[in-house]
């Protein structure tokens, strides 16, 4: 049987080949229309009320029997974002009110994810679909390998590594990533495309970010 390594920093562990990970598009609109702001809130609140809520670009919410209009696989750049998001879409904040950090969370990460503008005052859409990428990217230590909960949960990371890898199969840069070893986005296992984002229920100021299995590839 073929093998491959998985690298944290010095330490290397094998692993199976898998077969390598599929790719798709959506065929649904990438445009949305300007957000409807929320009701107004009044000019005063008492000591006591709480903070005004924040709502989510509609681009980015997650409702039920609702998706994204684009096809975005968060293990890949978001240059691979199919159709590729309007720009004038991509340029609004990615909230209402527009914030300066958006905190992003998911129950197989046991990191949240920090985003914050690219440039300017506000996370826009474009701004928020790169920075979860960006995130993701971040090297995995082998001390965060061994506090993975089973031998099973280090399997399935190992697997979605190895399909990660496999996207670049025959290209110069196969070797390149795969010596780069795990990242965060391998925690993920096979939940790599963005189905959207909800207010957390057990974090105040928190988004939890919904992932889905990619779909079968073709033969």
């Amino acid at each position: 049987m073929s093998v491959r390594h998985v690298h944290f920093a010095h330490d290397v562990s094998a692993i199976p080949a898998t077969p390598s990970p599929t790719y798709s598009s959506s065929s649904l609109p990438s445009s949305y229309g300007p957000m409807t702001p929320p009701q107004q809130y009044p000019a005063y609140l008492p000591f006591g009320s709480p903070a005004p809520s924040v709502a989510m670009h509609p681009a980015l919410t997650y409702g039920p029997g609702r998706v994204p209009g684009f096809y975005f696989d968060v293990s890949l750049a978001p240059e691979n974002i199919r159709p590729a998001p309007d720009s004038a879409v991509s340029g609004q904040a990615a909230t209402y009110p527009p914030t300066a950090s958006i905190v992003l969370t998911h129950e197989r990460l046991p990191w949240d994810i920090i985003i914050s503008p690219a440039q300017g005052n506000e996370v826009t859409v474009g701004s928020l679909l790169r920075g979860i990428y960006t995130a993701l990217r971040a090297p995995v230590t082998s001390a965060d390998y061994d506090a993975l909960p089973s031998r099973s949960a280090q399997t399935e990371v190992n697997n979605a590594f190895a399909r990660r890898c496999q996207h670049f199969a025959g290209a110069p840069t196969y070797s390149v990533e795969r010596n780069k070893g795990l990242k965060r986005v391998d925690f993920l296992g096979a939940l790599v495309v963005f189905s959207g984002l909800v207010q957390s229920q057990r974090r105040p100021n928190c988004w939890e970010i919904l992932l889905s299995p990619a779909p079968p590839q073709r033969s």
